[in-house]
């Protein structure tokens, strides 16, 4: 839908429709996938998560070796230490440990203090999983302490190295100063003396460092420790099954509705009235709700208007009766036409259902069963189909003897089919049949033709071309919307006067508690069946008046 400057227009009222609509297939997703996760939940072992916390110091780096050593900056390095910490050396500690071939894997990431490091281990053991992420922890604060004292004797073998080395230098100095003679012995002590003095100043400086280094390492500091150590986990870090069924819930209900959505687009039937306008380009007589118990079974049919006129159903049918009558003030409708683009889409509920309708209104109503290859009408009101109009159009018997009136309706008529020829569409087409029906316009008010479908034979087509109005129905989601476009388009190009359209099943339009809902709560009974013996003479026998004209009133 847009607007009227082209941009989309949102309709509140057209997606809640379709979730409406598909509430069953949303409901169910739900449901399915709550009780997924509640599945998996339960058959799922529990796991514990271990953690234990590193916490750095400021003291000094013990792997400067300069005195000149800025204390660690775990802002920097944190990233770094979480390297060493999962590394090779420290992991073989950790097995070594635990006594496995290989270490567990852990997880390593910095603590909400940015100044430590929170190591965490999962594992269906409560006491494994704290036992593993002390046993990093204090794998990584070994490893640390190692490789500090490590650098430390390296420094101080360095500096034993160039002490041992200048005293070397020192002693030949002194050497040569020793073995001058007497009289040179002051110009030797002289040249050489300053050197020596200088070696010894530097032999003295290396000295001091080397006792540092020394003292350092007696009293070496890795810069971390153990802040927090792993405590034995007493409730499973999985969620349960109640938490992980709400929450697959939730997700499944989001689920439902994408997919509802997917589905409502994919779906060719129509589901509203904006379908029915936007499939036809017509107006829409009347929208009728589906009803509880409509179809008993296949040879149980009823008519709603006439077991519970006072429900929201035989009032749908009356708002149909005044669309019809409204649109007649244009023009001539004596001869109606009742179909649908395939079968099973309430034509024939439809057409009994506007005759009861019309005729309380006071009109002379007859309604025809012209659905020659699956006569249905006459069982809405009980009645027989051993004769009908074929047998009038066939000159084997006169109208009046095959009209029956419908119980407890004076106004309403019945003619049925009879048996139906081999060849329908050539008897409809006939002027036999024309000749028929220009006699019941001059008999009745209405003739009510409930024809074949439009697109699976032709009946219907050829039928139009000899009726004043073409009534077309359609049943909410089951009609589907190229099959109604396809019905308007044969229907068009025989010219048919289309009059409108009946939506039927139209629920999702209707509403709860909407439209005609004002309590009308009747319940729907069965028409009582009746044999071929109810046949009359015609409208005058039942209603004392002889309606036979040449220009019968109109609708």
């Amino acid at each position: 839908m847009a607007s009227t400057d082209g941009a989309p227009n949102f309709d509140i009222r057209r997606y809640a429709g379709v979730i409406r609509r598909r509430r069953i297939l949303i409901v169910a997703t739900a449901l399915v996938v709550a009780a997924g996760a509640v599945l998996i939940t339960e058959v799922q072992t529990p796991t514990y998560r271990g953690s234990a916390e590193i916490v750095f110091t400021s003291t000094p780096s013990p792997l400067d070796t300069s005195g000149t050593a800025e204390s660690l900056d775990p802002a920097r390095d944190i990233q770094t230490q979480i390297t060493v910490l999962t590394s090779a050396p420290v992991r073989m500690m950790v097995a070594s440990t635990l006594h496995v071939a290989v270490a567990p894997s852990i997880t390593a990431t910095p603590a909400a203090n940015a100044n430590a490091i929170t190591v965490t281990a999962t594992s269906t053991d409560p006491v494994e999983a704290a036992m593993v992420a002390n046993a990093y922890a204090n794998a990584y604060i070994s490893y640390r302490k190692t490789s500090a004292l490590s650098d430390l004797l390296d420094a101080e073998q360095l500096i034993q190295g160039r002490i041992t080395s200048l005293q070397t230098q020192i002693d030949a100095l002194t050497t040569q100063i020793n073995a001058a003679k007497p009289a040179a012995q002051a110009d030797v002590e002289a040249t050489l003396g300053p050197q020596r003095d200088a070696l010894l100043t530097e032999q003295s400086s290396l000295k001091q460092q080397l006792d540092q280094t020394q003292l350092q390492s007696a009293f070496a500091s890795t810069g971390a420790q153990l802040g927090s150590p792993a405590a034995i986990p007493s409730a499973p870090a999985s969620i349960g099954a109640t938490s992980a069924g709400i929450a697959a819930l939730a997700v499944g209900l989001l689920i439902g509705v994408v997919l509802a959505f997917v589905v409502d687009f994919l779906d060719d039937s129509v589901k509203s009235r904006d379908d029915v306008r936007q499939s036809t380009g017509l107006p829409i007589l009347g929208l009728v709700p589906s009803v509880a118990g409509w179809r008993a079974s296949t040879h149980d049919t009823r008519v709603v208007s006439l077991s519970a006129p006072m429900s929201q159903a035989a009032e749908s049918y009356r708002a149909v009766r005044t669309a019809v009558e409204f649109t007649s003030t244009d023009r001539s409708m004596h001869i109606l036409q009742v179909t649908s683009p395939n079968a099973g889409e309430g034509k024939s509920t439809t057409a009994a259902n506007l005759s009861i309708a019309l005729a309380r209104a006071g009109r002379q109503v007859c309604v025809v069963g012209a659905d020659l290859r699956r006569p249905r009408i006459h069982e809405f009101f009980g009645m027989s189909n051993d004769r009908g109009w074929i047998s009038v159009v066939q000159g084997n018997s006169p109208l009046s003897s095959v009209l029956q009136q419908v119980e407890g309706v004076p106004n309403a008529w019945l003619l049925t089919s009879g048996n139906a020829p081999a060849d329908p569409s050539e008897l409809l087409g006939s002027g036999r049949m024309e000749g028929l029906l220009a006699s019941l316009a001059a008999r009745f008010d209405i003739v009510l033709i409930d024809s074949a479908p439009v697109l699976p034979v032709a009946d219907a087509s050829v039928l139009a071309g000899r009726v004043d109005g073409v009534i077309l129905v359609c049943k909410g989601r089951d009609t589907k919307k190229r099959a109604l476009t396809s019905a308007v388009e044969l229907l068009r190009q025989v010219d048919a006067p289309l009059v409108g359209v009946v939506f039927n099943c139209a629920d999702d339009d209707l509403g709860r508690g909407y439209g005609y809902g004002y309590g009308y709560t009747e319940e729907v009974r069965p028409v009582p069946k009746r044999g071929a013996g109810h046949a009359v003479t015609g409208p005058s026998a039942a209603g004392g008046q002889d309606r036979s004209r040449v220009h019968p009133t109109k609708v």
